[in-house]
């Protein structure tokens, strides 16, 4: 991250099931304790001021854990955003049927955040863009933790495409660990600006926000 430069007020937007410790795919459960991965992101979000979402599989009332999106700032407990809802078939995790939204959106720094994990974004995406015009912010963004792969999802992060006609006035952050989709940031009319290339490297990508509060929130991290 020190190769980035001043990361100071940033949003960095970590992949879907960050904790798994192995390729996004069917196969056992996660290899890394959850609360050790808060643990680490805690103290560097305090230690450097910048904030992480990120998803992680997380114990719940099912045999499978949930697959939970959080917000983790340094400066108070991580924060509950969303659960999955979707099943994309991995059997890693346990779709949630309802009640997926814990406190999505979120007010950070004046900036009004959404988050969807992955898959949810195909058919939850509107509703949420919905609530965040509700809103009363200069920034909005939609943040997406994900595994996709095809190479078709989202337009595999393709510059100049844009992502939805449902995407005016919202910033989208998508993350994405797997390499044959490209994880991107759009404009606020949804077009994608920039992307990671070569898709297949560990890198952040940064540009400016509209915000004062929160001055670089569109960071993507790619594995």
């Amino acid at each position: 991250m020190g190769r980035c430069g001043d990361l100071t007020n940033s949003l960095i937007v970590l992949p879907e099931a960050f904790n798994l410790g192995r390729p996004y795919g069917k196969g056992p459960g996660p290899t890394i304790c959850h609360s050790s991965i808060k643990t680490a992101l805690t103290k560097l979000a305090k230690d450097c001021s910048i904030t992480f979402v990120v998803s992680l599989l997380v114990p719940g009332e099912a045999d499978k854990p949930d697959n939970v999106a959080y917000l983790i700032d340094g400066l108070a407990d991580p924060r509950e955003i969303c659960k999955k809802k979707g099943d994309d078939g991995t059997g890693i995790y346990e779709p949630r049927a309802s009640d997926c939204d814990l406190e999505n959106p979120i007010t950070v720094n004046g900036t009004s955040v959404g988050v969807l994990i992955c898959m949810d974004a195909r058919d939850r995406f509107k509703a949420l863009r919905e609530r965040l015009q509700g809103f009363d912010s200069v920034q909005k963004l939609i943040c997406i933790p994900a595994a996709f792969s095809g190479g078709s999802t989202f337009l595999g992060g393709r510059l100049g495409w844009r992502f939805w006609p449902e995407a005016d006035d919202t910033t989208i952050v998508l993350a994405n660990s797997l390499d044959e989709d490209r994880s991107f940031v759009t404009n606020r009319l949804g077009v994608i600006i920039a992307s990671a290339d070569p898709i297949n490297e560990n890198q952040l990508v940064l540009l400016p926000a509209e915000s004062r509060s929160l001055n670089k929130p569109s960071l993507s991290l790619t594995s």
